[in-house]
């Protein structure tokens, strides 16, 4: 019934109406067309020609010791190992909203005023990158591991307002890509589009959280099918979608750069 409530007042604040559905309990495994294809990738290797990408110039070394953080070349991909990782936690489903309360314990904070109090961790130095090549990087890694399994061509929707996805095959396969510089969150934002796209999809669409884009980190996909139904959410201004280190989902590591680089 969550899920109904919670599509209706989505629906509500658009002005439109649409028939309410239950979202489906019933637990499933994580293969169809999608994971077979992702299954055909392991072992094999691709390259890409090398984009026009604007690099930031990026001066290190004024007053701190972090170095700039860079993404990964990506001309060369290569799966290396795919797993499906099984749930040892509830079902996933709507779980309300609390507020987090007021700390217990304070953290230690800086002096007002100190100028180290505006700067950065010794590990957080200067990105180089913008959002949009993070996430183009992480579209590349999503096309590499599914190119071998005949599904059709993976379309780029990014630009693209009213899809509620980032990328799609043939308007039947949907995929909504969350990218991770670093380390994997273990929640994710869907906007209202997306929530839409999410519902009325529903076993063919795909959350794909890709992490460690940046140098320095293993780079790793893992894919969510129905995430509605197998994830963890709750509403606020768009829907938080949680419990990704926990719940099932098909993971993808990739080694980069694998391929020998190509001769001048």
């Amino acid at each position: 019934m969550a899920l109904a409530w919670v599509w209706a007042w989505q629906e509500a604040i658009k002005g439109g109406s649409q028939d309410l559905a239950l979202a489906e309990e019933q637990e499933e495994e994580v293969q169809d067309e999608i994971i077979e294809a992702v299954k055909k990738s392991k072992g094999r290797k691709s390259s890409y020609e090398r984009g026009d990408i604007n690099k930031h110039e990026v001066e290190a070394g004024k007053g701190s010791v972090a170095l700039p953080r860079k993404l990964k070349d990506f001309e060369h991909l290569k799966t290396a190992n795919i797993v499906t990782i099984t749930s040892n936690t509830v079902g996933g489903g709507y779980k309300p909203p609390t507020g987090r309360g007021l700390k217990k314990n304070f953290p230690s904070a800086p002096t007002a005023g100190n100028p180290t109090s505006r700067q950065a961790s010794s590990d957080q130095g200067p990105i180089t990158y913008t959002q949009g090549q993070l996430e183009a990087k992480a579209l590349r890694c999503l096309h590499h591991v599914l190119q071998y399994g005949n599904l059709g061509e993976l379309k780029d929707f990014r630009k693209f307002r009213g899809i509620g996805a980032d990328a799609a095959i043939e308007l039947k396969k949907f995929f909504e890509i969350k990218a991770s510089g670093r380390e994997m969150p273990d929640r994710v934002e869907l906007t209202l589009n997306e929530l839409d796209r999410a519902k009325l999809s529903s076993d063919s669409f795909y959350l794909v959280v890709v992490s460690g884009l940046e140098e320095g980190y293993e780079t790793i996909l893992h894919i969510y099918k129905n995430p509605l139904r197998t994830l963890v959410w709750s509403p606020s201004r768009s829907i938080v979608v949680s419990g990704l280190k926990s719940k099932q989902a098909v993971q993808v590591k990739l080694d980069v750069d694998s391929l020998p680089a190509k001769k001048a």
